[in-house]
C-alpha cells in the first residue's frame, strides 16, 4: 500500500507542478483570494458568478463576441464584502450572445438587451460583454459592449477551507516561468540532480579508526558488562526512519522503496567503507554478527532481516512489532535465542507528533511514552541478553526549511501537523516534542528496566537538537533527505548512524543531543570499554562488584550470600530478644 500511494502521490504532483507553470494567472478563490475566472470574459449568456469581496485583477485579451438584441432592464442594487485579492494573468475569451428574462427593478442600462447574470454582490464584473437578455442584477452588475473582458474586477470573499490547506496555501512556492528551464525545474522535481552526480558517496570512502578487539575474554553473563564484540544479532523497531524508506532513491517513483541495507541502525549493504552504520560498525568487531538488512524489502521479507520497522506505524503499535520481533528472533536457526547478545535500536514518535493536532489526547505525551514502555517490557519479558538503543525523537518541523513545489506537497502530505506553522503554533508544537523527549528519557532512566542482569535500555538522544545541515553557501543541504525532502537519504542515514554510535559510546548524562556532520566516530578504549548503560555510567562503577547485585537468571534481583549472612544474624537476634521477653513474663 505504501507503494502505491508514494506512485500515486507522484503523478499528482508532477502535474500539478506542470499545469501550474502552463497557467502562471491562475488565482485561489479560498479565504478572499477571489478565482479571476483566467481573465475569459464569459459571458454564460450574461451570467455573472458571485464576487463577495475584493477580488483578483486580471488582465484580459479582447474576445469576439456577437451583437445581441435587447430592452434596457431594471436590478435592485447589491450590497458588496470587502475582501482581498492577488494578482492574476488572464487568457483571451470568446463570448456569445446571451438570451434571459428581462431584469426587473432600477438596472442595468446596457446597449441591447441587458445580459443575464447571477447576482453579484459587491462591485461585479464590469466587462464590455455582449448585451443580452438577463436575469436580474442585484447591484452594480455587467454592462457590455462585446465580449472584450479585463478579467473579473470586483470584490471576492472566498470560502472557508481546512486549516491545513490555507496554511499550505500561504507558504507554497510555485514554479514560475524562469524555473521552467529543464537544467533548473527538472532537477527539482527529483529533489536532486541525481542525474549527473554518482550515487552517494562516490569515490569517497570512510575509515574505520577503532581497535577491533573489544571482546570479552567470556562470553558476559551482565549487560552491564557488555562490550561491541560481544553482539552476535541486530534488530530494529520502529517507522519509515528504521525502514530507511527512500534512502537510496533518486527519482520520485522510488520513494516506494525500503531500503533495509542502508538503515542507520540495521543496514548491512557493502561494508562500512561504503555504508556506514550501526550493523556495519558492529561487524568490524564480529565479522558474523547476524540480523542486519541488506537491499530493499518489506519487514517481513528475507532483507529486513531482524527488523520489524514499518513505515507509518506510531508508538502503539510498537507492542505488536515488539512480539513480531521475538517471534523472528526465535523462529530463526541461526540465532542461539537463550545465549546469543542482541542489539535493538528502536527509534519511533515521529508520527505520533504529526498526528498530534488531530487528537492530542491519544498523541499525547503520557500517552506516548506509555505506548514506548509497554513494548520495552515486552522485550524484557521475552527477549533473552538484550540492550534496547531508544532514540529520542526528532524536532519534525525542522524539515519545513527544506522548500519547493515538491517539498510542500510531500510535507502536507505526510505531516501537515507540523509544517507552515506560524511563530505561537510552532512554540506549541515544539513544546510538545520536547516534553515527548524528556518524559521518555525520565522513564528509561528510572529503573524499571533494569531488574534483570541480562536486560536493559539506554536513552540515545542524539536526535533531540539535530537541525538541518547546511551547504557552504548557508543553504539548507537537501543532499542528507530523499526526494520527498522528509526521509533521510543514504547520507543521512550515514550521519545518523554515527551519531548513534557515539551516543553509545557516551556515559549516561553526557550523551550529545545533536548529530554533527563529519563527526569523528568514538571508539572504546581499555579504561571504557563497554556499551554504556544507565548502571555502569554511574560514578563509582566497579565491574567486579556488579555480580553483587544480581546473579545471571531471568528471574531478576537475587540476594546475594552475604546478604543472605546478615539475615540470618538478624533472625537470630530477634528470636533471642522474643524468647528473653517470654522469659522475663
Amino acid at each position: 500500500m505504501a507503494g502505491f500511494r508514494y506512485l500515486a502521490l507522484v503523478c499528482v504532483v508532477l502535474t500539478l507542478s506542470v499545469i501550474s507553470a502552463q497557467i502562471p494567472g491562475q488565482g485561489r478563490h479560498n479565504q478572499g483570494q477571489g478565482r479571476h475566472n483566467q481573465g475569459q470574459g464569459r459571458h454564460n449568456q450574461g451570467q455573472g458568478r458571485p464576487n463577495q469581496g475584493q477580488g483578483n485583477r486580471g488582465q484580459g485579451i479582447p474576445g469576439q463576441g456577437f451583437p445581441g438584441q435587447g430592452i434596457p432592464g431594471q436590478g435592485f442594487p447589491g450590497q458588496g464584502f470587502p475582501g482581498q485579492g492577488i494578482p492574476g494573468q488572464g487568457i483571451p475569451g470568446q463570448g456569445i450572445p446571451g438570451q434571459g428574462m428581462p431584469n426587473q427593478g432600477q438596472g442595468n442600462h446596457g446597449k441591447g438587451i441587458p445580459g443575464q447574470g447571477r447576482p453579484n454582490q459587491g462591485q461585479g464584473n464590469q466587462g464590455q460583454g455582449i448585451p443580452g437578455q438577463g436575469r436580474p442584477n442585484q447591484g452594480q452588475g455587467n454592462q457590455g459592449q462585446g465580449n472584450q473582458g479585463q478579467g473579473n474586477q470586483g470584490p471576492t470573499q472566498g470560502h472557508s477551507i481546512n486549516p491545513k490547506y490555507e496554511r499550505f496555501l500561504n507558504f507554497i512556492k510555485l514554479p514560475s516561468f524562469p524555473s521552467l528551464n529543464p537544467t533548473s525545474y527538472i532537477p527539482d522535481l527529483l529533489g536532486a540532480d541525481c542525474l549527473t552526480k554518482p550515487a552517494w558517496p562516490g569515490l569517497k570512502t570512510f575509515q574505520f579508526p577503532c581497535k577491533t578487539n573489544s571482546t570479552s575474554g567470556a562470553v558476559p553473563t551482565n549487560v552491564h558488562l557488555l562490550r561491541p564484540g560481544d553482539i552476535k544479532v541486530i534488530g530494529a523497531m520502529g517507522d519509515s526512519l528504521t525502514a530507511a524508506s527512500g534512502a537510496g532513491a533518486c527519482l520520485l517513483p522510488q520513494l516506494a522503496f525500503e531500503y533495509r541495507g542502508k538503515s542507520f541502525s540495521h543496514g548491512g549493504d557493502q561494508t562500512y567503507e561504503k555504508v556506514p552504520s550501526i550493523a556495519n560498525i558492529l561487524k568490524k568487531f564480529n565479522p558474523n554478527l547476524k540480523g542486519f538488512g541488506t537491499g530493499t524489502g518489506r519487514w517481513d521479507s528475507k532483507n529486513a532481516g531482524m527488523s520489524v520497522g514499518f513505515p507509518g506505524d506510531l508508538s502503539k503499535d510498537m507492542t505488536l512489532q515488539a512480539e513480531r520481533l521475538v517471534k523472528k528472533m526465535r523462529s530463526n536457526p541461526a540465532i542461539d535465542f537463550q545465549n546469543d547478545w542482541k542489539l535493538v535500536t528502536l527509534l519511533i514518535g515521529a508520527n505520533d507528533l504529526c498526528d498530534w493536532c488531530k487528537n492530542n489526547r491519544l498523541y499525547s505525551p503520557k500517552a506516548y511514552v506509555d505506548n514506548v514502555m509497554a513494548a520495552l517490557k515486552i522485550l524484557q519479558q521475552k527477549l533473552p541478553r538484550t540492550l534496547v538503543n531508544v532514540v529520542g525523537v526528532l524536532n519534525v518541523p525542522e524539515v519545513g526549511v527544506l522548500r519547493g513545489p515538491v517539498c510542500d506537497a510531500f510535507h502536507l502530505l505526510f505531516c501537515d501537523c507540523a509544517m507552515f506553522l506560524n511563530n505561537k503554533d510552532k512554540a506549541k508544537f515544539t513544546q510538545v516534542t520536547q516534553d515527548y523527549q524528556r518524559l521518555l528519557e525520565t522513564r528509561i532512566k528510572s529503573g524499571e528496566l533494569d531488574s534483570k542482569p541480562d536486560f536493559t535500555a539506554v536513552l540515545q538522544p542524539f536526535l533531540h537538537k539535530t537541525r538541518v545541515p547546511l551547504t557552504m553557501k548557508g543553504e539548507p543541504d537537501i543532499s542528507y533527505f530523499s526526494p520527498d525532502c522528509f526521509h533521510l537519504s543514504s547520507k543521512g542515514h550515514a550521519t545518523a548512524a554515527i551519531g548513534l554510535w557515539n551516543n553509545m559510546m557516551e556515559p549516561v548524562g553526557t550523551k550529545k543531543t545533536a548529530w554533527v556532520p563529519g563527526s569523528r566516530l568514538s571508539c572504546p578504549t581499555r579504561g571504557k570499554p563497554y556499551i554504556f548503560t544507565n548502571v555502569n555510567s554511574k560514578k563509582g562503577f566497579q565491574p567486579g562488584r556488579i555480580g553483587n547485585l544480581y546473579k545471571s537468571s531471568s528471574a531478576g534481583f537475587s540476594i546475594n550470600k552475604q546478604s543472605s549472612l546478615h539475615l540470618v544474624i538478624i533472625g537470630a537476634l530477634v528470636v533471642s530478644l522474643f524468647a528473653s521477653f517470654q522469659a522475663l513474663n
